[in-house]
């Protein structure tokens, strides 16, 4: 494909590094997984391989997207409500084109929420850093050039695997017979990924805050503020007293979606591009979908969270996976 617009920042993106936090690496990968993993089924990158392999896709951050295909293709994109145009005319979220080389695709800026995913049934050739694809801004390393830099406009992507025609025409097929079950599907997961209700685990150092800090946090809303990206989202709201556990704490290893709160107590929430080892004390920590929603998160927005327990959440992802599944097998049924 030929980059015609790269918009605010346009990456690169796949599952994320896995075990690499150890050696000083972030985990880097597509923030919302939800709409990720909804766009590589959509155009049949098989979801029950999401554990094993990673396809990469392009994560795309307030619209003002526009590619020229260079050669047939099978396409999906998920995420924020935005306007798609193929050719100059209008296009849905949440399904499978088929693109013809010379085809123009535009994404425009979002209504609501901040990052678009967009997956092509075929493997984009970049560089790999401990077996990810995705990029990591401030280590500089991913992308099509391995310097950690986003999309930019006139960039030719490159692909290693082109797409199988017949099993484009049979995916489509598929969809168009079973559209309206798909689409319950889809709409389900669209609503998990713009939801402002974040559900949270109690840490280890929940002990550490006083009850005032644990009423003040679950009792109020948090404005996300306009320190926020791949690293996490500053929040701003009442006052949370962390003077206590700050004091005697030591840096260590730091979990996707820690609540952190430094000793402003302004709550700091991190996410796929966080620093490795922190020090602040850890009031909650975000899971499940929640996860994914804080991705669509833009400055400005208000965010409250909700305590769940260890089996509650551990439910709410056995259900996010029944219903990829689900999702698989109707698009995979004759």
């Amino acid at each position: 494909m030929l980059i015609l617009q790269s918009g605010v920042q346009s990456l690169i993106v796949d599952t994320g590094r896995k075990n690499a936090q150890h050696l000083g690496f972030c985990q880097t990968g597509a923030l919302d997984t939800i709409s990720y993993r909804l766009a590589n089924t959509l155009v049949g990158n098989d979801a029950s391989e999401y554990h094993k392999q990673s396809f990469p896709c392009i994560e795309i951050l307030m619209g003002q997207f526009g590619f020229e295909c260079l050669f047939d293709s099978l396409i999906a994109i998920t995420g924020a409500k935005t306007k798609i145009m193929i050719n100059r005319q209008l296009a849905d979220l949440n399904r499978p084109y088929l693109v013809k080389k010379g085809d123009v695709v535009e994404i425009s800026t979002p209504t609501q929420g901040a990052r678009n995913y967009l997956a092509i049934n075929a493997m984009i050739t970049s560089a790999q850093h401990f077996g990810s694809k995705s990029v990591a801004l401030n280590e500089g390393t991913g992308g099509t050039q391995n310097n950690g830099l986003g999309l930019t406009r006139g960039e030719q992507i490159k692909f290693s695997r082109l797409p199988n025609k017949h099993k484009n025409t049979s995916l489509l097929m598929t969809y168009n017979k079973q559209k309206d079950r798909i689409t319950q599907f889809t709409s389900k997961l669209n609503s998990l990924v713009l939801s402002i209700h974040i559900t949270v685990l109690r840490t280890y150092q929940h002990a550490d805050f006083s009850r005032m800090a644990h009423v003040t946090f679950y009792n109020n809303k948090y404005r996300v503020t306009q320190n926020a990206n791949r690293m996490g989202l500053r929040l701003q709201g009442p006052t949370i007293d962390s003077k206590g556990p700050v004091a005697s704490l030591l840096s260590e290893a730091i979990a996707y979606g820690a609540v952190q709160v430094p000793p402003d107590g302004q709550p700091i929430i991190l996410l796929k591009e966080r620093q490795t080892i922190g020090g602040y004390p850890k009031i909650a920590t975000v899971c499940g979908a929640s996860l994914s929603a804080l991705a669509q998160c833009l400055p400005n927005v208000s965010i409250e969270f909700i305590q769940t327990d260890i089996y509650s959440a551990r439910n709410e992802n056995l259900l996010l996976e029944r219903l990829f599944d689900a999702l698989q097998k109707t698009l995979d049924s004759e």
